[in-house]
């Protein structure tokens, strides 16, 4: 008999959030992650070397689309509301 996994958002909602920064943090690529509004909450270290930010805690609770060049900043924050 075949097991069924278990739902990858249940594993991971089971996760506690150190496990999920240890995860995050081994990706090569710049993760972020933002809350509902639309704050910077956490940045992987991979992130932070690639944005050139010393200090997490200089862009913590800042708005994610004043990380963006000016030309594209009203897309992003337009794009929150379909998301």
């Amino acid at each position: 008999m075949i097991e069924t996994q278990e739902p990858v958002a249940d594993t991971v909602a089971s996760l506690s959030a150190a496990t999920l920064a240890n995860v995050f943090d081994q990706s090569v690529d710049c993760v972020k992650l933002i809350g509902l509004d639309h704050k910077l909450q956490w940045m992987n270290a991979n992130g932070l070397c690639a944005m050139e930010i010393p200090d997490f805690t200089c862009v913590r609770d800042s708005p994610w689309q004043a990380l963006w060049p000016d030309g594209v900043r009203e897309r992003v924050q337009a794009s929150y509301a379909p998301a």
